[in-house]
């Protein structure tokens, strides 16, 4: 299994750039947009969980419903991915 970025830290690293933002004289947003990029684009690796409810049918009768995986930065993805055809499991 892939190391992962602790959730907590993303949690607190997303609400501090909120509050800088909201408080105004700091940082233009251009800034703080970089500020991200350059922060998010370290992580090298991270655990990936998207659980989908009420999915309607598409278009093509395909639908996802979950994906429960690692992700490798940039280009690989180990996981597993649920979904629906015509709505049938």
């Amino acid at each position: 299994m892939l190391p992962s970025v602790n959730p907590r830290l993303l949690t607190a690293a997303a609400l501090l750039v909120l509050v800088l933002a909201g408080c105004g004289g700091g940082a233009s947003a251009d800034e703080l947009v970089d500020e991200s990029v350059a922060a998010t684009s370290a992580v090298e690796s991270f655990h990936l969980v998207i659980d989908v409810e009420n999915v309607e049918t598409s278009d093509s009768g395909l639908s996802l419903t979950f994906v429960d995986g690692d992700v490798l930065v940039p280009d690989r993805l180990e996981g597993k991915v649920g979904g629906t055809f015509l709505g049938l499991w």
